[in-house]
């Protein structure tokens, strides 16, 4: 990148995503694979027990909105840091990457405690 004879800015940052996806596809393919089969899982989730979110025989409660909301964010932010790596864009993953994970925690918490307390906080920390 650096020294004399060296190729512009521009031709680098626009080189580095397709450097970036050569070396995940021959280093770390079995870690991309392991991620692209846990989204698709998460997303086959999803499609089969969204619509019982809606059903009158489960009662509604706060902390159901709560699991919800974490689940498809989770969704979103793990396919989001896939993207931003594949990109070159490490740094900016990993923010989004505790989103997810602070997402999962509060849903996890929110499904196995009787205390609504948390529940409200967590909705006012998102």
């Amino acid at each position: 990148m650096y020294g004399k004879g060296t190729a512009s800015l521009t031709d680098y940052v626009s080189q580095a995503p397709a450097t970036n996806k050569n070396l995940i596809a021959d280093e770390f393919r079995l870690d991309d694979d392991l991620v692209v089969q846990y989204l698709e899982h998460q997303h086959a989730l999803a499609n089969e027990f969204v619509g019982l979110l809606s059903a009158t025989f489960i009662a509604s409660t706060k902390a159901k909105g709560m699991i919800f909301k974490a689940f498809q964010n989770n969704l979103f932010h793990i396919y989001s840091v896939r993207l931003l790596t594949q990109q070159g864009l490490t740094g900016s993953a990993w923010p989004v990457l505790r989103l997810a994970y602070e997402g999962l925690l509060y849903a996890k918490f929110c499904s196995v405690s009787r205390a609504c307390r948390v529940t409200e906080v967590a909705q006012l920390r998102s």
